[in-house]
């Protein structure tokens, strides 16, 4: 494992570790089996919460840890993950159609990030959003080189890998930090879950032909479950080409910029609105002119051109890489190719008009 963070040409250039004033002990409790919530503050170490049985970096889950999967995942600079919720024994999420599910109290959301070089896992980071009554918390753990723990980081790490497409090239691959969170997360001025909508959880689950919404259900881990002839249409494999092209488009806009991108999260002053449920074409940005010119722009003069990708502002953002200009502004230092080649397709398959 070691020799294969070493292939990854790993090096922290800055690391500000946690100064936990009040943490919670890290010693964690004696019960085997049983999830720690920290109450003061977060651990230190990713393994005192005890989400994991065994060998940590295996992620074997612990009892109440659920693991999940998405129809279309963010895209994070190619980094594979891992996810899990954990839900306190004998409360469950709720179902809530269109928007982000409802949580009880004490939920930790669990994201791994990873890299597989030459068939082992090699662990980035640990992401946590712990429900407590005063909110939402976000935090971030960067694992070890021995792989066997990681440890809370409040500055955020910039740490240097090869590209896992081009390995010959090396980029940034950059660990949050604590208020970059928000800048995901946030939805009117408070700190929420993203991704977590039925129509990206509504999945058959892997090796397996159970829906993973009707499993949670009947395990008592979802309520509020509609029949499943009522469910919303699931988003698509962005790669499953038998899918219409606007629905691929549609989906990867909202799980990529449709947090922001919402009436009421941090970007609602752009007039660009990119959730899914987002009907009209100005606020999809067709034929839209930009809030404020600047290097972001390219020298285009609308956010979508239909027809003519190559004179749009949001497919000048996505091929950046430059932090004033690359859409989304946080998560990526990577052009992410397929969902380019993705959003290019979809614009230029729009009818071409004068945008008068």
């Amino acid at each position: 494992m070691k020799t294969g963070l070493a292939n990854l040409a790993r090096v922290v250039l800055f690391t500000t570790l946690a100064i936990c004033y009040g943490c919670d002990s890290d010693t964690g409790p004696e019960e085997n089996g049983k999830v720690h919530f920290p109450d003061n503050g977060p651990f230190d170490l990713l393994s005192s919460y005890q989400l994991f049985s065994g060998n940590l970096s295996d992620l074997s889950p612990n009892d109440h840890v659920i693991p999940y999967d998405l129809n279309m995942p963010l895209f994070s600079d190619y980094a594979e993950k891992k996810r899990f919720v954990y839900l306190p024994e004998g409360t469950a999420m709720t179902y809530n159609e269109g928007e982000i599910f409802e949580f009880p109290n004490q939920t930790i959301l669990i994201k791994n990030f990873f890299y597989d070089i030459n068939g082992m896992k090699s662990l980035i980071e640990t992401r946590l959003l712990i429900g407590t009554d005063s909110g939402w918390q976000a935090f971030a753990y960067q694992w070890n080189e021995e792989q066997t723990d990681a440890r809370l980081i409040n500055g955020g790490a910039l740490i240097q890998l090869s590209s896992p497409h081009q390995p010959a090239e090396q980029f940034y691959y950059k660990i949050p930090n604590n208020n970059q969170c928000k800048g995901c997360h946030e939805r009117n001025s408070q700190l929420v879950p993203i991704g977590l909508k039925s129509r990206n959880l509504n999945i058959i689950v892997e090796n397996s032909s159970e829906n993973q919404l009707i499993n949670w259900a009947k395990f008592g881990f979802l309520k509020g479950l509609p029949d499943s002839k009522s469910l919303e249409e699931p988003f698509p494999d962005m790669s499953d080409f038998q899918s219409p092209l606007n629905m691929r488009a549609r989906a990867y806009l909202d799980v990529n910029c449709g947090h922001c991108h919402h009436p009421n999260g941090p970007a609602n002053n752009s007039g660009l609105f990119l959730h899914f449920e987002q009907e009209e074409n100005s606020n999809l940005g067709i034929c839209k002119t930009p809030v404020s010119v600047g290097p972001g722009t390219g020298g285009h003069s609308l956010v979508i051109k239909p027809g003519q990708a190559d004179e749009s502002i949001l497919t000048f953002r996505m091929i950046s890489v430059k932090p004033e200009i690359r859409m989304p502004e946080l998560g990526r230092a990577l052009v992410h190719e397929e969902g380019l080649e993705l959003i290019t397709e979809w614009i230029n398959s729009l009818p071409e008009n004068n945008c008068n």
